[in-house]
């Protein structure tokens, strides 16, 4: 796929699905290719980390530089060798500047009582030490063994915007510490610093020893300014009010942690306190968003419960935290008993209404067990902790919301995990890799969660988890591999699943099954040849599958069994009745199967399973022909069924159709489903149906609809009133315009304003580039700005807006944001170079309005390239420029 001509409409959409939780990926950029290209790159064998030495306790005292964004920090690590005696350790400390380092040993031969950290209770030594690569080698003067315990004491700085960042796609930035708009220097703009420490990046402002097989208890004492508030892991063990205007906040765990999920935050957030039984279940917002921040963080309590039900193991922890941030560098990150958000998570109550992130609060929290509670050993085994938490997902759907609910995320996450997987389709258990960045992908999480769901279709719900509950209590506290998972489950069950793990955790790829119907109405029998087509190897699958046989509406169970790529099944009719088989009925198969159904059985599939999986399958058949009468006939049916996901389905299917029959046939009943259903997608869906269609006679409806309550409703009458009527749709624009902040409605208001690009609108555009602008907004902004910018004919106002676009690219922290919006000027130059190109053979006297505006834009695009920080950004613009010539 061309990279710079993708649609506007995949422009625009900037998952929060991470950005859901780095599920962004959790599906997150539309640059699929260029994700794929770095993970084909050189693979090196990946070993656990080897533990030299065991860090039993961290006490971290930070104060803050909030100018110059750096933090002076004094660490007193009490570790001892892990097995091999030595004389030196070996610290990661990135982007610091060491001052000393020590011996410390206790003045008292008890530990002092006071809450804060105080160096005159004990005695110093000084260690010779070295500072190079990112590593602190301390030498001491005697070799230890592993039952001496040892206090060494470091003085340091914590630099992190002195080099150059790295990162990925799913966590865009590895700086571990950010000042946000600490020099009040954006008007409107939060103050705040945060910590981001996955994959390996808390060791930008705390020594450690950073790997995901370390563990240790935590004591962080932050100093800030007394106007403002702390999180941290663990529980505030107390304050201490200073003389200066400042205030030092001690945070301690009970448990130990490992590195990654340290955390703390700092800013002026109200505290919207909760409780869930006798613990504190608190949310940290900017106080605009207090009165909603129940709603924002809905059923987290619920949650709780459930999962210490399902996986038989109480929430672990002392308390549970959200805090939501500015310019947060992923989606969102399970810190120990604190997760952490970007800000698409502020949202009013209409924006909840029309489009909550439940999801991705129920994924952050499972994680609290699976990632926090046991985690990966090493990032090979990092699907232990993602596909956990990505199942975490349908089974809290599933238990709030019922079966569908769980369907359908199910199903999405199946088809995300399949498109990417055509470019790229590792193994899930990954010991090879090039970079451990790669591994945040829709292998690890999409169908890591798929395989789950899977599994716990073969073994049975009770067994699952009966599996879950062992995992976790055997291996609380500590690092696991995926064979201890396999353990558990066999010790669960009683049964061997080594031939599962071995088919879906180490080995790539995934099945492919065509399915053929052969109906032989003298013998009055079925055949069903299945063969496994799949292309990446040789190799045949195991697949348990169940499978449901329909004569007439009665219905039996069948299960197959298949080992070999060719297999065939023979079923007899029943009264001459020919039998109707749905494979793999339970939709839980991490593959794909395609079948030689005619219309008719289609139909009669649609009619019998009335899952929503099969219902949608069947409309997929029917949207490429619509003419046929079965399909037709199936797609009445899908408007009337109950489920909202069926209807919104069968109107999708009607939108991308290409026949002009079904306006004449359909207009009146859409517009009735405009106005009777109680379903907010459903009601987009109509409106952009109807939009399409550009029938006058449906106006009066979207006039009626542009003032909904639901932004997402309003901002489709809107932009479906533009289809029809472009001058009255601008007028409503304009009335609009400043009522709709990072919604639909923004979105369309933006996209009327810019189609017109009227003169006088450079104004509104001006405005909202201005100052301080929500990533979760540009997006919006931008799509716009990209039609002003399309649709103008002055050249200064082109640049003037070009310039707008290069103010906000400037100022996006976000990666996923930022990739998004460079192709926006991507576009505009691809464009205006089509446009210059077609005018080749036309004489012009003055210079072409399109040669000015590409060779502006060009101009504006290698100047962002070249001033990129961000290593992985930088990468991924590159590969959006080389496709421009």
């Amino acid at each position: 796929m061309n990279k710079i001509l993708i649609s506007l409409v995949l422009i625009s959409i900037v998952l929060a699905s991470c950005f859901h939780s780095r599920k962004i990926i959790k599906n997150v950029t539309v640059l699929d290719t260029l994700e794929v290209k770095a993970n084909t790159e050189e693979n090196s064998y990946r070993a656990s980390s080897t533990i030299a030495w065991q860090i039993e306790q961290s006490t971290v005292a930070l104060s803050f530089d909030f100018k110059h964004k750096t933090a002076r920090g004094l660490e007193m690590l009490k570790i001892h060798p892990y097995f091999y005696a030595s004389d030196s350790v070996v610290l990661d400390a990135k982007s610091m500047k060491i001052n000393n380092v020590a011996i410390a040993t206790y003045i008292n031969t008890t530990m002092p009582d006071a809450i804060l950290f105080d160096t005159l209770n004990y005695k110093l030594q000084a260690l010779k030490f070295s500072y190079h690569n990112n590593k602190l080698c301390v030498y001491f003067n005697k070799t230890y063994t592993s039952k001496e315990n040892i206090n060494i004491l470091i003085s340091y700085i914590a630099e992190p915007y002195a080099e150059q960042i790295g990162g990925s796609t799913a966590i865009s930035q590895d700086r571990g510490l950010y000042f946000i708009n600490t020099d009040n220097s954006i008007a409107g703009k939060p103050v705040q610093i945060w910590t981001q420490g996955e994959t390996e990046s808390n060791s930008h402002w705390l020594p450690t020893v950073d790997k995901p097989n370390m563990r240790f208890l935590a004591n962080i004492q932050l100093t800030v300014p007394d106007t403002m508030i702390t999180l941290s892991n663990g529980y505030l063990k107390g304050t201490s009010n200073n003389k200066n205007g400042t205030r030092t906040d001690v945070w301690e765990t009970d448990w130990k942690i490992q590195p990654y999920a340290l955390m703390f935050a700092i800013g002026k957030f109200a505290i919207v306190r909760d409780s869930f039984h006798a613990k504190e279940l608190n949310y940290y917002v900017e106080p605009e968003y207090a009165p909603y921040a129940r709603a924002m963080f809905n059923h987290t309590a619920q949650m709780m419960d459930y999962f210490g039900e399902v996986t038989g193991v109480p929430y672990p922890w002392n308390k549970y935290s959200h805090v939501v941030v500015r310019d947060y560098v992923s989606g969102a990150m399970e810190n120990t008993s604190a997760t952490l958000y970007g800000e698409f998570m502020n949202e009013n109550f209409r924006e909840v209404a029309d489009k909550n992130y439940e999801d991705v609060v129920s994924h952050e929290l499972f994680h609290q067990w699976f990632g926090d509670y046991v985690t990966a050993e090493s990032w090979s085994n990092l699907t232990l902790n993602e596909s956990f938490a990505n199942f975490g997902e349908q089974l809290w759907r599933e238990h709030n919301y019922g079966k569908t609910a769980a369907d359908k995320i199910a199903d999405d996450d199946l088809q995300a995990y399949l498109a990417a997987a055509k470019y790229n389709d590792p193994p899930l258990l990954r010991y090879y890799y090039n970079d451990k960045e790669q591994l945040f992908d829709r292998i690890t999480y999409q169908k890591g969660g798929a395989i789950l769901r899977y599994l716990r279709n073969l073994c049975g719900a009770d067994a699952f988890s009966e599996a879950m509950r062992l995992y976790l209590s055997k291996n609380a506290l500590k690092g696991a591999e995926v064979a201890n998972w396999r353990m558990a489950l066999e010790e669960a069950s009683g049964q061997d699943w080594n031939w599962f793990f071995n088919e879906w955790y180490v080995r790539g790829g995934h099945p492919e099954l065509y399915v053929k119907y052969t109906y032989d109405d003298s013998a009055q029998i079925l055949k069903v040849h299945i063969k496994q087509i799949q292309q990446d190897s040789s190799f045949a699958y195991n697949l348990p599958l169940r499978n449901v046989l329909y004569y007439g509406i009665d219905s039996v169970s069948i299960d197959w069994h298949l080992k070999k790529r060719n297999e065939e099944y023979v079923y007899p009719y029943k009264n001459g009745v020919r039998p109707l088989l749905i494979c793999d009925a339970d939709h839980v198969l991490p593959g794909k199967i395609s079948e030689n159904k005619s219309s008719e059985e289609i139909l009669r599939q649609f009619a019998l399973g009335k899952d929503y999986v099969n219902r949608k399958n069947c409309l997929q058949h029917a949207a490429k022909n619509l003419k046929d009468p079965n399909y037709s006939r199936m797609l009445k049916m899908a408007l009337s069924q109950h489920l909202g996901y069926i209807r919104e389905q069968a109107l999708q299917v009607m939108y991308q159709a290409q026949d002009s029959d079904l306006q004449t046939q359909y207009r009146s009943f859409v517009e009735q489903i405009t106005v009777n259903d109680g379903d907010i997608n459903v009601k987009v869906a109509a409106l952009k149906l109807l939009g399409k269609w550009k029938n006058v006679l449906s106006k009066p409806i979207m006039e009626q609809y542009v003032y909904d309550s639901s932004y997402l409703v309003a901002g489709s009458a809107l932009s479906a009133l533009f289809e029809i009527d472009s001058t009255i749709a601008y007028v409503y624009a304009k009335k609009l315009a400043g009522t709709a902040p990072r919604s639909g409605l923004y979105n369309s208001i933006s996209y009327s304003l810019g189609k017109m690009a009227k003169p006088e609108d450079i104004v509104y555009f001006e405005k909202e580039t201005t100052g301080y602008i929500p990533s979760a907004k540009r997006t919006g902004i931008l799509s716009g700005l990209y039609y002003y910018l399309l649709n103008t004919k002055d050249s200064a106002l082109f640049k003037a807006g070009v310039n707008m676009m290069r103010s906000v690219l400037q100022s996006e922290q976000i990666a996923a944001y930022k990739i998004n919006e460079m192709m926006y000027l991507a576009n505009v130059y691809s464009s205006e170079k089509k446009s210059l190109e077609a005018e080749k053979n036309t004489a012009m006297q003055a210079k072409s309005i399109h040669e000015i505006k590409k060779n502006f834009t060009r101009e504006i695009i290698d100047e962002i390239v070249k001033a990129e920080e961000s290593s992985e950004v930088k990468k991924q613009m590159n590969e959006i420029v080389k496709d421009l010539d």
